[in-house]
């Protein structure tokens, strides 16, 4: 399988080409992927719009086009509101026009694919939402989700992480430790931020369970907190529209 990975949720964005070859290596496990080619974008740039002139660039250098892809990836989220927007945006427009598969992954999913194996540690992702939150998902030790990615203040996550023994990892660790109790068993894993290839690993994982990838109609971006720009509210109070016209 031949794939193109995408991730633009947090202040970089990245891209990169791998390869994943069918069948075992020779220790009997899944293979894994080869990353063929990876390029980033400094923080200051744009997202999507200039993503693109790296996406071609790597295709380029690589003798490949677009025709040559089985599949695209994308980290949606969750992470900066306009990243995730436009890696999304970006990966529907190019699945769609190639008419290629795509596969939307967490930014908690690629994280998590990056970390060795927990020997029999729950693990907790967390990562800094910003405004003294976290958006955190704990994981069982053999990797299965315990439950949906929530923002919450670092001393309430803290208290899920009292009983058992747990790994925690993710840019929001800080905030979670300075609330942590002395007996609570956590080992605290550093980690660098989710780039495109951590989006590949966890895509392999994805594979490896036997899913396939969807439609680019179906990738949705995943916010998890709501947007701060609400719609206007009426300047005149009980103001409503019917078939176009106010009343």
């Amino acid at each position: 399988m031949l794939g193109l990975a995408i991730d633009t949720a947090d202040r970089t964005a990245s891209a990169a080409l791998w390869r994943l070859d069918d069948g075992l290596d020779r220790d009997g496990e899944s293979k894994r992927p080869e990353i063929l080619a990876i390029d980033s974008l400094p923080p200051e740039m744009g997202k999507a719009d200039q993503l693109i002139l790296v996406v071609e660039r790597l295709l380029s250098e690589q003798a490949l086009d677009y025709p040559d892809l089985e599949v695209i990836t994308v980290n949606r989220g969750p992470g900066s509101f306009t990243g995730i927007r436009s890696g999304v945006a970006l990966t529907r427009g190019l699945a769609l026009a190639a008419g290629l598969p795509v596969f939307g992954v967490t930014s908690h999913e690629a994280l998590l694919a990056d970390l060795e194996p927990s020997r029999g540690r729950s693990t907790m992702i967390a990562l800094d939402a910003r405004r003294g939150e976290v958006y955190v998902q704990a994981f069982a030790p053999d990797g299965q989700p315990l439950g949906e990615i929530e923002v919450k203040a670092p001393a309430l996550a803290a208290d899920d992480l009292k009983s058992g023994a747990w790994r925690l990892a993710g840019s929001g660790t800080a905030l979670i430790s300075e609330s942590l109790s002395n007996d609570a068993d956590v080992d605290v894993i550093a980690t660098e931020p989710v780039d495109a290839g951590k989006v590949i690993r966890a895509v392999t994982a994805r594979l490896s369970a036997g899913e396939t990838p969807a439609s680019g109609f179906t990738l949705q971006p995943l916010y998890v907190r709501a947007p701060d720009a609400v719609p206007p509210t009426p300047l005149i109070a009980g103001a409503s529209v019917r078939q176009g016209t106010a009343v």
